[in-house]
């Protein structure tokens, strides 16, 4: 991940929960429970927050990017980690204070989506190669423009990956933290939070 164009913000590269990182620790398994407690940062990304934060101005950017390294125990060669379709969603949460490091976001409606994307340019098909994902993780990854105004603070930045090609779908959430810095006075309003798990349902409304 990279924030505001500079990639000396460590992200991690693999489940490592040792290294110094703005990225929340993860794992490569799906979550297909949108239920589950992991939907809120992935798995086990609140026992190991780091402490880091990268500085972004608000209005500037973010880019998320899926891949792996040669050096990568599960997957020891070069592989873009992404899937062949679905939707990309990008959400911010305000943490408390002045610091996420120990913020438990999980059941929380203190999220707020700020980026949605499905098809590719010009694309008409959901469930091939015109669908996002595959576009995206071959072409720089995805970018996303912190809200400009917003209020300066600590924020969660929350990725979301859905995978529509299995049954059930595949949700792949990672987060990672941020200090907006230059903002305004604006914050969301109370109805435009969400919490995870609980803004989805497992009936698919």
């Amino acid at each position: 991940m990279i924030a505001n164009g500079d990639p000396g913000n460590p992200s991690y590269n693999l489940p490592d929960l040792t290294a110094p990182s703005i990225q929340r620790p993860y794992y490569w398994f799906p979550i297909e429970d949108p239920l589950s407690t992991n939907m809120s940062c992935n798995y086990n990304a609140i026992s190991n927050a780091p402490s880091l934060h990268a500085p972004v101005p608000a209005g500037g950017n973010v880019t998320a990017f899926w891949a792996s390294s040669g050096t990568d125990p599960i997957f020891p060669y070069w592989w873009n980690w992404r899937h062949s379709s679905g939707p990309l969603f990008t959400y911010l949460a305000r943490c408390p204070g002045d610091s996420c490091a120990n913020f438990d976001p999980t059941g929380k409606a203190v999220w707020f989506k700020i980026a949605q994307i499905g098809l590719a340019p010009g694309a008409t098909n959901m469930q091939g190669s015109d669908a996002w994902l595959q576009w995206s993780a071959t072409n720089n990854g995805w970018t996303v423009q912190i809200p400009k105004g917003l209020k300066s603070g600590a924020y969660l930045i929350r990725h979301e990956i859905l995978m529509l090609a299995g049954n059930p779908a595949q949700f792949y959430p990672n987060c990672a933290q941020i200090m907006v810095e230059g903002g305004g006075e604006k914050e969301p309003k109370a109805e435009e939070l969400v919490a995870f798990p609980g803004a989805y349902k497992a009936s698919g409304e």
